[in-house]
């Protein structure tokens, strides 16, 4: 059990980053935003299909989800580790 602890933050901090490289390679040009009737222009002004668009908004609310569950994560394991630590000295 202590060694899937130990694994825990790194797997976090792994996903975290595979979703970070992901929206870079896959969306250079974001962020998408509306510029006309079914169009959407990223920050070069590149006009973006609304398929990209959406598939863009899915990437970011991953993205936002990973870095709470991340942030959560490890907050919650390094608690659980300071406690551990607190109970052992005492």
């Amino acid at each position: 059990m202590t060694s899937l602890r130990k694994c825990v933050p790194y797997v976090l901090l792994g996903w975290y980053f595979l979703v970070f490289a992901y929206g870079i390679f896959s969306f250079p040009d974001a962020p998408y935003k509306p510029c006309g009737l079914g169009q959407y222009c990223g920050k070069r002004n590149a006009i973006h299909t609304e398929s990209e668009y959406h598939s863009f908004r899915v990437w970011e609310a991953t993205f936002l989800a990973s870095l709470a569950v991340a942030l959560v994560g490890g907050v919650i394991l390094n608690d659980r580790k300071k406690r551990k630590s607190d109970d052992g000295n005492v």
